[in-house]
């Protein structure tokens, strides 16, 4: 991700040759993809983003799934929700039942679909 972030600063200042690659890189900057397209400012966002995610509370995760589950009975609806809810948030978007190990961003969704569910 670093090599992707110089080859991008590289492309914002003209092509400096100043920066070096810390991490070994080519030496053009590239991030060594075969398709030689580095990602762009908004992919390195989401990236960093989703890198940030922990493992969430247990406690409250658990806490929050027993009042999802009480407040919305079809299991459809829940899927259905949650995937709305969870696509606010960075990192990957897995079906409700497959979140064994929850994150810091999974938690949120779960926690804004509450809100949500509680203003309706």
């Amino acid at each position: 991700m670093f090599r992707a972030l110089v080859a991008m600063l590289r492309r914002w200042f003209g092509g400096a040759t100043a920066l070096s690659d810390a991490h070994g890189g080519a030496p053009d900057g590239s991030d060594g993809a075969s398709d030689g397209e580095a990602p762009s400012a908004l992919d390195l966002m989401q990236q960093m983003k989703a890198d940030r995610a922990k493992p969430a509370d247990r406690a409250s995760w658990r806490e929050g799934m027993a009042t999802f589950k009480g407040r919305v009975f079809s299991g459809m609806d829940r899927a259905r929700l949650w995937k709305r809810a969870r696509r606010k948030h960075p990192g990957e978007v897995l079906e409700l039942d497959l979140v064994t190990q929850p994150t810091t961003h999974d938690l949120a969704a779960l926690q804004d679909l509450l809100r949500e569910l509680e203003r309706a």
